[in-house]
């Protein structure tokens, strides 16, 4: 038995239901988070690869 099995009329058979029927994230939605979680490291990149000065602030 795995996490998976669907046993009719109990409480893991609505969970399992509920899972499967969650949306899952579009490549440009999961892209967008990792630009949005990773602008720390990203921005100042771009920054300096285009010849720019980045002075990091204090956090």
């Amino acid at each position: 038995m795995n996490k998976y099995t669907l046993y009719a009329g109990t409480a893991g058979a609505m969970q399992t239901a509920e899972v499967k029927n969650e949306k899952k994230a579009t490549l440009w939605e999961r892209f967008k988070n990792y630009l949005i979680e990773n602008v720390d490291i990203i921005a100042p990149g771009i920054i300096m690869m285009n010849g720019g000065y980045y002075v990091p602030t204090k956090k």
